[in-house]
């Protein structure tokens, strides 16, 4: 009973979306669901998915459910019926803003896609609103709009799919009068969001050219349109603060959006290495050659400019803690 008893208690405040006239806060569709108690997140095992929640004060990973006795085995398991609304499947975390989940569902074969909310604890999930029908490539909320990018697909004259039609069409939604806007946007161009600084939308628009190479422009993200930054950018990683990393042959520079001034920031091995991926919380994820054909991971701290010895897999760096997966994807603080 201890469990369900923790999210009962812990995650007490009821979602607001429905209610309120303007959240506050801002999540990237792809990861995590951070609040101040916690973190939202998917776990894969032998039943299927399940969306856990990771309780800070306790450092206890349980399955987001409140039904007594409850083995989290089974479609009857509030964590796992979360996953699925319908015919549609949840592929990425909930994402938290306002005291309220939002879950975004998706239909593969039909391209169906509806945003539904819930409360903190998982409960009294229902449909918010129904999303354009097509692939959604990036999403962020910020505030109360939710960004979005689709690609388009192409469909014969009776609607049926018959390919990626590389034409994309960016949106904006109003969470408190669900009204969903398309903005103006070149429609060759795909637009990946970054963050927000003070309440302006930050994004990596990439742009197919003739030669078949690819040019990435930073944009700024706004209900009249999007603005040119920068032209010609490296990719950039999600925005910690208002800087944006990227690696230059080895050497980490801290990009600010705001201003466009590039300084040379950590180079974390001598070691020839390639960075895989920069979180918005710093986690840093690189890997190293190892012979002709195997790499090493390596993982570390970006903010702290530390590297992360643990024999676990890294999954965040939370309130200055690194958090990593056991065998069965629960999280705890490192050892």
């Amino acid at each position: 009973m201890r469990k369900e008893i923790l999210i009962t208690c812990v995650l007490l405040c009821g979602c607001t979306a429905a209610s309120s006239s303007h959240q506050t806060g801002t999540a990237i569709l792809g990861y995590n669901g951070i609040s101040e108690a916690g973190i939202y997140h998917l776990v894969t095992n032998d039943s299927g998915s399940l969306v856990y929640f990771y309780d800070r004060e306790a450092d206890m990973d349980v399955p987001l459910c409140n039904r007594p006795n409850c083995e989290h085995n089974d479609p009857s398991c509030n964590a796992a019926a979360l996953t699925t609304y319908d015919d549609k499947r949840l592929s990425t975390p909930p994402m938290y803003v306002g005291n309220c989940l939002y879950l975004c569902y998706e239909n593969t074969s039909t391209l169906e896609n509806v945003l539904c909310t819930a409360k903190q604890d998982g409960s009294d999930r229902k449909e918010y609103m129904k999303l354009p029908n097509d692939i959604l490539v990036s999403a962020i909320i910020e505030d109360d709009l939710l960004y979005m990018t689709f690609n388009g697909m192409e469909r014969d004259e009776n609607g049926m799919i018959t390919g990626t039609g590389n034409e994309y069409k960016n949106y904006i939604a109003s969470l408190s009068d669900k009204k969903i806007n398309e903005i103006k946007s070149d429609p060759t161009t795909a637009l990946y969001y970054l963050g927000s600084v003070e309440d302006t939308v930050y994004a990596q628009a990439v742009s197919a050219l003739v030669d078949g190479s690819y040019r990435t422009d930073l944009v700024t993200v706004e209900e009249d349109g999007v603005k040119n930054k920068a032209e010609g950018v490296p990719s950039l990683s999600h925005l910690i603060g208002k800087y944006a990393y990227w690696d230059n042959d080895g050497m980490i520079m801290q990009y600010d959006v705001t201003t466009g001034e590039q300084t040379e920031y950590w180079r974390p091995m001598e070691d020839t290495y390639k960075v895989r991926s920069i979180a918005n919380d710093g986690l840093m994820t690189m890997s190293c050659p190892i012979g002709e054909e195997d790499h090493a991971v390596y993982y570390a701290d970006l903010l702290k400019k530390e590297m992360i010895e643990t024999t676990e897999r890294p999954v965040a760096v939370y309130d200055g803690e690194v958090l990593t997966a056991q065998e069965d994807g629960k999280l705890h603080k490192r050892k």
